[in-house]
This record gives C-alpha cells, sequence and structure tokens, in this order.
C-alpha cells in the first residue's frame, strides 16, 4: 500500500475542524448581527407602536374617565417599554396641541430622555410618524 497521503494525526484533525467551525460560526453571528439585527428590530418596534397606539386611541375615544386612561397608559407604556404622550387640539390656539395625559414618573428610562430633549409637534395637516 503506497503512502501518496499524509497521516494527520487525530488532534490536528480535530483542530482543524474546530478552527473551521468557530470562524462558520462568529462569520454567521457577524452577519446576524450586522446585517439582519437592525431591520428585524425595527420592524419589531414599530409593530409595537402601532399596537399601542391603536389600543390608546381606541381607549380615549371610548372611555370618558381620565383616571382611567392615565393608569392604562401606565401600565402599557410600561409593559411595553414605550414612552406615550397623547395631545388634543389646543382651544385656545388653534393648529397647536397640548398635554392631555402624559407619562407618570415611573421609572421607564424611554419617558425620562423624552422629557430632557425639546419636542416639536407635527402640524394638524400632517400625519404622526411620516
Amino acid at each position: 500500500m503506497p503512502k501518496n497521503k499524509k497521516n494527520i494525526s487525530l488532534r490536528w484533525k480535530i483542530g482543524l475542524y474546530l478552527s473551521v467551525f468557530s470562524f462558520v460560526l462568529v462569520a454567521i453571528v457577524f452577519i446576524f448581527q450586522a446585517i439582519l439585527l437592525e431591520p428585524m428590530y425595527e420592524a419589531s418596534k414599530k409593530r409595537t407602536v402601532e399596537n399601542v397606539s391603536n389600543a390608546v386611541v381606541n381607549l380615549v375615544k371610548e372611555e370618558d374617565d381620565a383616571d382611567d386612561i392615565e393608569e392604562y397608559i401606565n401600565i402599557v407604556q410600561e409593559t411595553n417599554e414605550t414612552c406615550i404622550r397623547v395631545l388634543r387640539e389646543s382651544n385656545i390656539f388653534p393648529g397647536t396641541y397640548e398635554d392631555t395625559y402624559f407619562e407618570s414618573d415611573s421609572g421607564n428610562l424611554g419617558c425620562r430622555l423624552y422629557k430632557m430633549s425639546p419636542m416639536k409637534f407635527p402640524n394638524a395637516d400632517s400625519k404622526c410618524g411620516e
């Protein structure tokens, strides 16, 4: 039997397979993190915001008790890690908005950051989120 092939020891074979496996695993994680993570995260957050906003809008339209609405908003924003601000058109200055209900100081980081930065409200003609 001719020995044309080099005999590689079992230790080197295992090391080579482990190195190739590790490289492939790192490449897959990098691709997932660099390419797929941001779009998936954005889609998830958009879906959450749409669901929460629809629920709050429906509740505000149906409910007249401000305490119940504020309690529901606080529960929803803590559960979904969102900061909710409900606005209504001003009776004094048409075309401007004023707060109807605002978040409580519940420790929600998003709401604390939101309070720190000034925000311009959209005009009455524009749609939120556009």
